[in-house]
């Protein structure tokens, strides 16, 4: 009940929204490989918080390699819904609000349960940017 009353609020049917987001995440989540050669929106996110290209690339190379692929996949998917939703103008917490759920749905997997385990991701992600600002 208080997921739906949320979604009333963000605005333009955040439910409806989702689904959408979640019926197109769900075929790239599916095609593995395809998803592996999309560009990398771990540098992406990282560029967007602005730190620079070189810790942005040498910090997603670690990501991908010290991470588990499904784990990766989830955050690049979750981190390009979260910066599309951005660029619409959609608020920060809005956006990833929405960019967790969708990829969630995408994904069958529990919002709050996903939101968490990427919570991990991310802040492995910000202890190999800093690493990589340090080399």
């Amino acid at each position: 009940m208080a997921g739906r009353q949320e979604e009333r609020k963000i605005g333009m049917g955040l439910s409806d929204r989702t689904a959408v987001i979640a019926a197109a995440l769900s075929t790239v989540l599916s095609w593995g490989a395809v998803a592996e050669s999309v560009p990398d929106a771990a540098v992406a996110l990282c560029r967007h918080q602005g730190w620079p290209e070189v810790a942005c690339q040498c910090s997603a190379e670690a990501l991908a390699a010290e991470t588990a692929a499904a784990d990766h996949r989830l955050y690049r998917a979750t981190a390009a819904t979260y910066l599309d939703e951005l660029a619409t103008g959609t608020s920060f917490a809005d956006a990833w609000r929405l960019a967790v759920a969708a990829v969630a749905r995408a994904a069958g997997q529990d919002a709050e349960a996903l939101r968490l385990r990427l919570g991990n991701v991310g802040q492995a992600h910000r202890v190999l940017i800093d690493a990589c600002l340090a080399e």
